[in-house]
């Protein structure tokens, strides 16, 4: 008896140590997909002015609006949905140990692929969207310029005839 419950609390001794680290692991990367987080939101504005310098109005705005959302998604999943699912697994791991309950590791290995295919569908859909709407700026830009060109083109010949009988007179 007594050497159970020793084994015991040594593995909860062990399974809190661990926790711990695992909080501080998880509050360091929480703290630097913040910054990376602000520092791409702000290169945003200037990704923004290079495709409005070269001609891509619609494509600036979609990209930016699209990278935003995307970048202050990933980073609330982060915290609402991967940091919490990840601590859920590791009580589920560490009940599993010190009960010696096999039917919790089954739940826990469940739960985390449920969490690993959940947020893989949801980046997967989400740089889908991204992709597709930028596809559809870029055809929107490159259409605007294609008839800014064909309607700059149909006018010059207008203004140069009509220069042209002034220059041969001289």
């Amino acid at each position: 008896v007594q050497s159970t419950a020793f084994n015991t609390c040594s593995m909860l001794c062990f399974a809190l140590a661990f926790l711990a680290m695992q909080k501080s692991l998880f509050a360091a990367v929480g703290i630097m997909l913040s910054t990376l987080s602000n520092v791409m939101l702000t290169l945003l504005p200037f990704m923004e002015s290079v495709y409005i310098l070269s001609g891509n109005v619609t494509t600036a705005a979609v990209n930016d609006t699209g990278l935003g959302l995307m970048i202050t998604f990933a980073q609330k999943l982060f915290d609402s949905v991967l940091a919490p699912g990840a601590d859920i697994c590791f009580l589920l791991a560490a009940v599993c140990s010190v009960t010696g309950n096999k039917g919790i590791s089954q739940i826990s290995g469940l739960l985390k692929k449920l969490l690993s295919g959940f947020l893989v569908t949801v980046m997967t859909l989400m740089s889908f969207v991204l992709t597709l709407q930028s596809g559809v700026a870029s055809a929107a830009d490159n259409f605007g310029i294609r008839t800014l060109k064909f309607a700059m083109g149909s006018y010059i010949p207008i203004i140069g005839g009509s220069r042209s009988p002034y220059l041969r007179r001289q």
